[in-house]
């Protein structure tokens, strides 16, 4: 066998130098099958087993450091924060509380105002309508709507005998 290694080795060299890759690659296969297996002494499989756990053991240690670090600054980005909106919350509440406020004395106010003037409103119109109810005052009245209607009906006259004249009407 282990005179044969020079020549496969040679076999999968020669191959790739000339570019047959399917030919290269089966060389490959039989010289890596050929291989002899070794294992590893219990000493080396010791090392490295009990390296790879101290490595793990660190990445662990440093993670759980990480986690507590992150979750104190996040506590304590919570509390500054929560301390920052109380100041807030309370102010927009105490603004929100004098709006409410000096909107329901502006309301009451402007009802108050409204009412009265309301009432002068309700005055005026009962002092006309008793002046009306007086009998010199309903004949004015009825002699101005008389007087209304026979001014509208006269120009109604004036605008159609122009229209009849002219065939247009002019103002």
């Amino acid at each position: 066998m282990h005179s044969q290694e020079p020549r496969r080795h040679r076999e999968w060299l020669d191959a790739e130098a000339e570019g047959q890759d399917w030919l290269a690659e089966r060389a490959f296969a039989r010289l890596v099958a050929e291989l002899p297996e070794r294992e590893p002494s219990t000493a080396f499989v010791d090392q490295v087993v009990g390296e790879a756990w101290a490595r793990q053991r660190a990445r662990h240690r440093r993670r759980r450091v990480g986690l507590m670090a992150a979750a104190v600054a996040g506590i304590g980005l919570a509390g500054t924060l929560a301390f920052a909106a109380s100041g807030l919350l309370a102010g927009v509440a105490g603004g929100l509380l004098l709006a409410t406020t000096e909107g329901l004395v502006w309301m009451a106010g402007t009802l108050s105002e409204g009412l009265r003037w309301w009432q002068i409103a309700g005055r005026v119109g009962a002092a006309l309508g008793d002046q009306a109810m007086l009998p010199g005052a309903t004949v004015g009245l009825a002699g101005a709507e008389l007087l209304a209607a026979m001014a509208i009906y006269a120009i109604q006259r004036m605008l159609r005998d122009t229209r009849h004249e002219s065939g247009k009407v002019e103002l």
